[in-house]
């Protein structure tokens, strides 16, 4: 008998293993490791990339950050049309601030002598309004970058890649924040800033204020060694004073 005892609870022992084997059989394997770290985008987020980048070439936008120039950092703050029409805004260089006005693709500029000395100019600042029109290659151009220019760069390329909320366009030195919000911050050509849509009353009022009379400007002018320096006004040009001739003598008298 327990023999017999002992045969039947070997049996059911080894039924319930092949019961236990064959349901555990059926659970589904666990999901596979999450992947990390940049990944290429798929044809919806390169759509989805294009369209934030779009917003960025039209309306007024607000930029606030750093250029990097000639091994230096300089802070920027600025608010624009994208177009280039209008902005204002300030340039920081060694903890001195001078004034940014964009007039119609011109860039101006004006500060004190210890300003332009912080930005390697020399010379006496030009006399009130005090602007100077920038050459395109001051500051490597980046006073104003035109929204078109780094656009360009960061349009997306076949080794485009996402880094959860950093967007990497496959271009050296040009890379984005990607929000719900939008474009909030881009790193190209040494900019790094944030970014952000403004109203155009946020643009043409300041610079409106900023930029009264501000005249043509006065053009930056270089040394003979090269260096920047503050050309000096050029006095008017005056119309030659009048001459009057002299009255012929009178004739003799008899």
């Amino acid at each position: 008998m327990t023999a017999v005892v002992l045969a039947v609870l070997m049996l059911a022992a080894g039924a319930w293993a092949i019961i236990w084997i064959a349901n555990d059989s059926k659970t589904p394997p666990p999901p596979p490791p999450v992947a990390t770290g940049p990944k290429s985008l798929t044809t919806l987020e390169t759509a989805g990339i294009t369209a934030l980048l779009n917003s960025q070439r039209s309306g007024p936008h607000a930029l606030n950050g750093t250029v990097a120039a000639n091994g230096r950092s300089f802070g920027i703050q600025l608010a624009y049309m994208a177009d280039g029409s209008t902005g204002s805004g300030t340039l920081t260089a060694g903890g001195l601030r001078g004034d940014i006005l964009v007039d119609q693709g011109v860039i101006y500029l004006r500060g004190d002598q210890p300003f332009w000395a912080a930005l390697g100019v020399s010379g006496p600042p030009p006399a009130p309004p005090g602007w100077t029109v920038l050459p395109p290659d001051f500051l490597g151009g980046k006073v104003f970058v035109t929204p078109g220019t780094w656009l360009a760069a960061l349009a997306p390329t076949n080794t485009a890649r996402l880094d959860g909320a950093t967007y990497f366009s496959g271009r050296a030195d040009a890379s984005a924040r990607v929000t719900d919000a939008g474009i909030t911050y881009i790193h190209v050509f040494g900019i790094n800033a944030d970014i952000r849509a403004i109203t155009p009353a946020e643009v043409t009022g300041p610079a409106a204020l900023v930029g009264a009379e501000h005249g043509p400007g006065v053009p930056l002018g270089r040394t003979p060694s090269g260096e920047w320096t503050l050309a000096p006004a050029v006095p008017p040009v005056l119309p030659p004073a009048p001459t009057t001739a002299a009255a012929p003598p009178a004739p003799p008298t008899s």
